[in-house]
């Protein structure tokens, strides 16, 4: 099931599911819901993300909705 991160501003987020696909992590844009692509990481791939996020590796960088 797909769930939207409660800090959500204004719309621009992802849903991340973590339990429809054991050992994937299945990511889609907020806006389109399940209209849109889904984007799926294993839980390896996914982990290695996050830990990335907390050292504030992407801290400097801008993104932008397309």
């Amino acid at each position: 099931m797909f769930a939207k991160p409660t800090a959500c501003m204004l719309g621009a987020c992802v849903e991340v599911d973590t339990t429809s696909k054991p050992g994937f992590v299945l990511v889609r844009d907020s806006k389109q819901g399940s209209a849109g692509p889904v984007l799926e990481f294993t839980t390896t791939e996914w982990d290695a993300f996050l830990a990335e996020v907390r050292k504030g590796v992407y801290a400097d960088r801008t993104f932008s909705a397309v």
